[in-house]
């Protein structure tokens, strides 16, 4: 069968393999306005062998775009082509759409499409697609949130260049109504970890965040309860998947959404599992809300510390003193027990921040923190200033104002001028990387309770590359017997 349109998209980790949203929030928008679409996943594992054998068989006629949703690739730049999903090196090793497109190896995949229809657009979209702008190779460049531009274009709008709605706010796609509806040839399996949206936006304003959606009123961009109701059951009926990994910013934020999702999940007729970013400075200030995260199915959270800081804190509008973080860490603790795995990351080299700073968080930890921690890390500040993509980027005040927090910054490097002594991205990289393997050791793997790994776990164990293995198994086999049929 062939498509009208086709999504080449990736896993979030080729270690800890969890499906990314945007292709699929893309896919089925796509086909609400009548067009037949494909998503393909895992490029990480498609060789351009793979790849010309797909496109032979799903490109016709009809086939108005292929796509690559650039969001879970490499990045090209802020850390190289071995960041997020990396590069298998094994001996022999074939490489991988997505490490192509990162190093620059696009133009053999836009040849064979073109070759079988030239009059297919291929298009270009996702969270990285800043690194991609200025080539000429594409026909199509979607920028930011794509759920309008997408539309607009399918209905015939012409631009090289959609990023006149980069937040997706300004047409007609209702959030809190939409949905994501799999298709066979999705390939789904029981230990899948898809990503849900339960809001989008954060109600916070951290200077140094450069999420598009800051100080948004999360209430009016929250999925209705039968919404979300209809997502996760129709999930679990037709392909047994119950673990999400929840994209909201800031998933307790409200009180108010997690009482609706609760009430969700209370009313199903199996227990989900959740992975989701908490502020525990939240649950400082509202101790009940551990219980209720507890009660929906949250088993991994990710917690933003960023700073041992008071002053920073201030500074970045990130939470509390450090005392009220304590708290809302030992509250989650008092409640569940080692049961949900904590994930917290501190960020070096953030306003008046001192290396001591990270030295005494490393001494309450192990003295105390791993009490209730499982996992920390530490990551170098990144500063961004790219002449000529700037405008196609989402940025944080930091980014936009450097000098303003005493920064000075000249492409990915930066030095800082404060009454704190890291002084300059390359000495707090060396601190982050000190800081890490201090810390190596106190860290806890695997989760108690959630596992990521159960879809490589069941496939895949022994192997010395999951993915590869699973991809050339299992998924390619499944999805060529979908599409020739």
């Amino acid at each position: 069968m062939t498509y009208d349109v086709i999504i080449f998209t990736d896993i979030a980790d080729r270690h800890y393999p969890q499906r990314g949203l945007g292709a699929y929030k893309i896919a089925h928008t796509a086909r609400q306005h009548g067009h037949t679409t494909l998503v393909i996943d895992f490029s990480s594992a498609i060789t351009l062998k793979h790849f010309k054998k797909i496109i032979e068989r799903v490109v016709g006629d009809n086939t108005k775009c292929v796509g690559f949703s650039n969001t879970w690739f490499p990045y090209r730049m802020f850390g190289g082509a071995n960041y997020i999903t990396g590069t298998y090196n094994g001996k022999g090793a074939e490489v991988g759409l997505s490490t192509d497109f990162a190093q620059n190896n696009v133009k053999p995949y836009i040849d064979f499409i073109k070759k079988i229809n030239p009059n297919t657009d291929c298009v270009i979209g996702g969270a990285k697609t800043f690194e991609y702008i200025h080539e000429n190779i594409w026909d199509k460049v979607f920028v930011g949130y794509s759920e309008n531009h997408f539309i607009d274009y399918l209905n015939g709008k012409d631009n090289k260049i959609f990023s006149y709605d980069m937040k997706g706010k300004n047409g007609d796609f209702n959030f809190s109504a939409h949905t994501v509806d799999y298709q066979d040839t999705d390939c789904l399996n029981p230990e899948d970890v898809l990503t849900l949206e339960v809001s989008r936006g954060c109600i916070f304003k951290c200077v140094f965040c450069s999420y598009p959606h800051r100080g948004q009123n999360t209430r009016e961009y929250t999925k209705y309860q039968d919404v979300l109701y209809n997502e996760l059951k129709s999930n679990y009926d037709r392909w047994g998947v119950y673990k999400y990994y929840i994209t909201d910013d800031t998933f307790n934020d409200y009180t108010p959404k997690l009482e609706l999702l609760n009430e969700v999940v209370q009313s199903l007729d199996f227990d989900p599992m959740f992975e989701a970013y908490v502020r525990m400075d939240i649950v400082a200030k509202q101790k009940h809300q551990a219980k209720l995260l507890y009660d929906i199915g949250v088993r991994q959270v990710y917690y933003g510390l960023e700073t041992w800081n008071d002053q920073t804190s201030k500074i970045i509008k990130k939470g509390d003193n450090k005392e009220r973080k304590i708290q809302g860490i030992k509250n989650c603790h008092e409640v569940w027990q080692g049961d949900v795995h904590v994930n917290v990351g501190y960020v070096v080299g953030l306003p008046e921040d001192t290396e001591k700073d990270t030295s005494d968080l490393i001494d309450w930890y192990r003295n105390e923190g791993y009490q209730y921690i499982h996992n920390l890390t530490f990551n170098a500040l990144i500063i961004k200033d790219t002449p000529g993509l700037q405008q196609y980027l989402f940025n944080s005040d930091i980014d936009n104002y450097p000098a303003r927090y005493n920064y000075k910054v000249k492409g990915l490097s930066w030095t800082r001028s404060d009454s704190g002594d890291i002084n300059s991205y390359e000495q707090a990289e060396r601190i982050a990387n000190s800081c890490n393997q201090k810390v190596k050791f106190l860290n806890t793997w695997p989760p108690k309770v959630w596992k990521p790994t159960d879809l490589w776990d069941k496939y895949c164990q022994g192997k010395e590359d999951p993915l590869i293995y699973f991809f050339k198994k299992y998924y390619y086999p499944n999805l060529m017997e979908h599409i020739n049929g």
